[in-house]
């Protein structure tokens, strides 16, 4: 009875062994035989187009910034964008370059801007870390951390 045992015992774990090393095999790529897929390398070379580098001024967006019932409105983050002349300019962009015309009111909430502009009578900042040079000295109410404004 024993030997019977034994046997039988012996002869399900070497079947188990099998079935298992034939499903590992199973699943395992050939080496030989793999080809890259043509999606793979359609979504590599997307990729490459895709990315800029924001520390070169040549690869950041352009956009033109439009002054609507007196008002101007920049969202757009990571830009560089030009306002023209317009009474009020709200700024909620960040990470941005910011050409702007004349204002009466300017309003920074984004952080990290260099906005660049003609003159400014007033401004708001209350975002963080922006740079503000004019051709004026404005009467400036900063209430955020890290901002700077200088006169050309």
């Amino acid at each position: 009875m024993k030997t019977a045992t034994r046997t039988i015992v012996t002869t399900l774990a070497g079947l188990g062994l099998i079935a298992g090393l034939a499903a590992c095999s199973a699943d395992a790529p050939d080496k030989n035989n793999t080809k890259p897929s043509a999606s793979a390398s359609a979504s590599a070379d997307t990729k490459k187009e895709e990315a800029k580098d924001p520390s070169n001024p040549e690869e950041i967006e352009k956009v033109e910034g439009k002054c609507e019932n007196g008002v101007a409105t920049i969202t757009t983050n990571n830009v560089d964008v030009t306002v023209p002349d317009c009474e009020t300019i709200k700024i909620e962009a960040s990470n941005s370059i910011i050409h702007i015309g004349a204002t009466t009111n300017l309003t920074v909430n984004g952080a990290i801007n260099d906005i660049q502009g003609t003159t400014v009578q007033n401004a708001t900042i209350t975002g963080s870390a922006n740079t503000l040079t004019t051709d004026n000295t404005p009467k400036i109410d900063d209430k955020g951390e890290q901002n700077e404004a200088k006169t050309r």
